[in-house]
């Protein structure tokens, strides 16, 4: 089982949103039955149009789930024109929709059914600063042509540079045969990305739709 983890773990995010025609992030604002308020951000990736319309019992049809994710919180990154959306378990809350007695929506993030939103560890989530990161673009079309890494710091002296040149190498040598050399770069990327983490670098999969 463990030779196929690299693959799983690099198209897991994917899979999710692969037939999706669009993707939507809202900002709720949600009332329950017993009168508390709740507020956070779902993201929802569907083929059916949003209008605004959509809230209380409008909005529970156009999820077509009793059950749904909320983030009390997020941090958002641009990497070059991608927007990535980072946030931890912390914030994460599973809510009922059945028990909302109020349903609104206080802003709408139209965008295309890419892997926006990722979830961190808490070391991870406090590297995130408020300014551009530098930033490295791993990418090999034999690996996965719609899947790259991003390896992202905030830390003015951190070798980003000199890590990516090293993966991007190891990527080849993968690429080669992905079946056969899948282990043995799992286990070197496992413990790279420890690495880099404790040089205050981290490391992003991304994918969007083929």
């Amino acid at each position: 089982m463990r030779t196929f983890l690299i693959i799983i773990s690099f198209f897991s995010t994917l899979i999710s949103f692969a037939d999706a025609g669009t993707a939507y992030r809202f900002s709720l604002d949600l009332v329950t039955k017993n009168g508390d308020t709740l507020n956070g951000y779902y993201y929802h990736y569907t083929y059916d149009d949003f209008n605004y319309n959509h809230y209380d019992e409008g909005f529970k049809k156009f999820i077509k789930k009793d059950s749904i994710d909320i983030y009390s919180f997020i941090t958002t990154v641009n990497v070059g024109s991608i927007g990535l959306d980072f946030t931890t378990e912390n914030y994460k809350r599973t809510i009922s929709l059945n028990n909302m007695d109020r349903i609104r929506i206080s802003d709408c993030l139209n965008f295309e059914p890419e892997d926006r939103l990722k979830i961190l560890n808490q070391s991870e989530f406090n590297l995130i600063r408020l300014y551009p990161p530098k930033t490295k673009k791993l990418y090999n079309e034999n690996v996965a042509e719609n899947c790259c890494y991003f390896l992202l710091s905030w830390n003015k002296e951190s070798k980003v540079s000199k890590h990516a040149i090293e993966i991007i190498n190891q990527l080849q040598i993968f690429g080669e045969d992905v079946i056969k050399n899948q282990t043995t770069f799992y286990d070197y990327f496992s413990l790279k990305k420890k690495e880099m983490l404790l040089e205050n670098i981290l490391t992003i999969d991304y994918c969007v739709p083929l």
